[in-house]
């Protein structure tokens, strides 16, 4: 199966396609509409240094380097189910975290507690517990680590020298700022670059020496004289919130258009890959790699069915669209086979009900219509229909002349209303009618007829049902397999494909019928209805023969 065949099933079916993604629309809509609003309220917390004198800088670098293990400390079961045991909630501790976020601001010694809720009661609760959670459990466990840095000389030491230094170098980083703005402000001159230059980069070595003695201060913990190494305090307390959020239409209706367009693909491509039928003329070329010589639409709906004679269109509707494409196949013959103005053609299909009569007796008219003259002969002679299509009795026919030599071929000839058409039905049915076309009665009398027209037509039986095709290609210039779309398996289509290659008969192609007009794909829809009525819209799947392919113009549905 191509691209362009699972692209034709989608067009077929777009309006499945259109169907579940409004359904998916509608369910989206609902489901969003349906939940309750949803609450969110914020807490800010402050991570501050221990020491009050200490630079500004020193508590954003102790916020990066304890955020990460805050915020993973607050998201744990055990912190969880502390939080509703001291702040006495009524939920699990699963149900908080999912509905508590924690972050850490980048570049700031901020966190952030956001907590949603159905109810903006409970939501600023939980923000608040939160909040105030870990500030009790980080201070009663500071406690802890103060008394271990109190008996700790070496490390108080360690750091009030660390402290020392660091105020030395940012004493001297000011001083080299001021000098260096100095030196700027003066007349340009080599003296001044120099002097910027050899300022500028011992403010470099300063800056480096201080950042190093932040490390180290980081490191210990604590300086000199402070009670605790960082605390962490409420900034800003969660109030409870007045609005709800906003309810996520856009989230909800492209995941619910992107699951009913998976369905919707699903319902409309399935039952194509699971389908083994022949559908399109491109499908039958791909499946016998030979040209498709004509696509006919099905015609008519059940009554103009069970009445063979509305079914010549070619006959009775000349300016119809299906009768356009029975000359359009003539046509194509022509240019397949341009030596085969003369001969004999075979017209037959893989099983019955395919339509080959009707393709045959339409063609027929189509090459009497050309000028030509045509003789069609019913070889059918176990399910004879030819008859039917022109109204014709059926008492004497082909069989009747191979059992009867006294009779001629003008006894069994039939005229028809069509110029140079002309007709022998089946005749009455044989008991053995293989034995009865293998007779060399019956090959005479086949040679005579194809002296007496341009083209002899032979409506064959079925190739996979009897054996009687294939001995009537051998008295053909060229075979016609028809085709019904949608009703013959593929690998029926191709083993009648086969058994005619087997028999040595020129396969001259293959022909399309019952197709929907949908599957004609647009040159056939855009010519037949544009080129014919000016208006190609809407194009019905089975196009009925009375009463709508009357010739533009005619008020009856009689036959011309």
């Amino acid at each position: 199966m191509t691209v362009s065949y699972f692209w034709m099933a989608l067009k077929r079916r777009a309006w499945l396609l259109v169907l579940t993604l409004l359904v998916g629309a509608a369910i989206a809509l609902w489901f969003t509409l349906a939940q309750l609003p949803r609450y969110r309220a914020e807490a800010t917390l402050s991570i501050i240094s221990g020491n009050p004198t200490a630079d500004p800088q020193v508590a954003v670098g102790l916020a990066d380097a304890l955020a990460p293990t805050l915020v993973a400390y607050m998201e744990t079961q055990t912190f969880a189910a502390e939080v509703i045991v001291r702040s006495e909630l009524s939920m699990s501790p699963t149900d908080l975290l999912r509905s508590v976020t924690v972050w850490h601001v980048p570049g700031t010694h901020l966190l952030r507690v956001q907590a949603t809720s159905n109810y903006p009661q409970q939501a600023e609760r939980v923000a608040n517990g939160v909040a105030q959670t870990v500030i009790d459990l980080t201070a009663d466990q500071l406690q802890e680590t103060i008394g271990v840095q109190a008996t700790s000389p070496e490390l108080a030491s360690l750091t009030a020298r660390a402290q020392d230094e660091l105020n030395y170098y940012l004493d001297l980083a000011e001083e080299l700022r001021v000098r260096l703005a100095e030196y700027r402000s003066q007349p340009p001159s080599s003296d001044r670059d120099e002097g910027i230059a050899r300022l500028s980069a011992q403010l470099l070595d300063v800056q480096d020496t201080v950042g190093d003695l932040r490390g180290v201060l980081l490191q210990s913990g604590a300086a000199p004289g402070i009670i605790a190494p960082y605390a962490i305090a409420l900034l800003d307390p969660a109030v409870v919130p007045v609005a709800p959020l906003p309810r996520p239409f856009g989230k909800n209706l492209a995941i619910g258009l992107a699951a009913s367009l998976l369905v919707g693909l699903a319902l409309a491509l399935i039952p194509e890959s699971l389908d083994y039928t022949v559908a399109t003329p491109e499908e039958l070329e791909d499946v016998l790699g030979v040209t498709v010589l004509g696509a006919v639409a099905r015609i008519g709906g059940r009554d103009t069915q069970d009445d063979p004679i509305e079914q010549l269109v070619a006959r009775n509707y000349p300016r119809s669209p299906i009768a356009e494409a029975f000359r359009t196949l003539r046509t194509n013959i022509r240019f397949a086979r341009p030596d085969m103005r003369r001969g004999c053609l075979l017209v037959t299909s893989a099983q019955p009900g395919e339509g080959k009569s009707l393709v045959s007796s339409n063609l027929a008219v189509a090459i009497a219509q050309e000028g030509r003259t045509a003789i069609i002969i019913d070889a059918d002679l176990r399910r004879p229909t030819l008859h039917r299509f022109f109204g014709l009795p059926n008492r004497l026919g082909f069989t009747s002349l191979v059992m009867d030599e006294t009779l001629t071929v003008d006894d069994a000839l039939h005229d028809t209303d069509v110029p140079g058409l002309q007709v022998i039905t089946s005749g009455p049915l044989p008991p053995n009618p293989l034995d009865m076309l293998a007779s060399q009665r019956a090959q005479d009398l086949l040679a005579i007829l194809r002296d007496r027209c341009d083209m002899l037509l032979l409506d064959s039986p079925p190739v996979l049902s009897v054996t009687d095709a294939m001995l009537l290609a051998s008295h053909a210039d060229a075979a016609l397999l028809v085709t019904a779309a949608r009703s013959t398996r593929r690998d029926l289509v191709l083993k009648a494909f086969e058994t005619l290659k087997r028999s040595n008969i020129d396969i001259i192609g293959t022909v399309l019928n019952k197709v929907r007009q949908s599957e004609l794909g647009y040159y056939y829809s855009h010519y037949y209805y544009g080129y014919y009525y000016g208006t190609p819209g809407e194009v019905p799947e089975e196009i009925p023969v009375v009463g709508r392919m009357q010739e533009p113009g005619a008020g009856s549905t009689e036959r011309p």
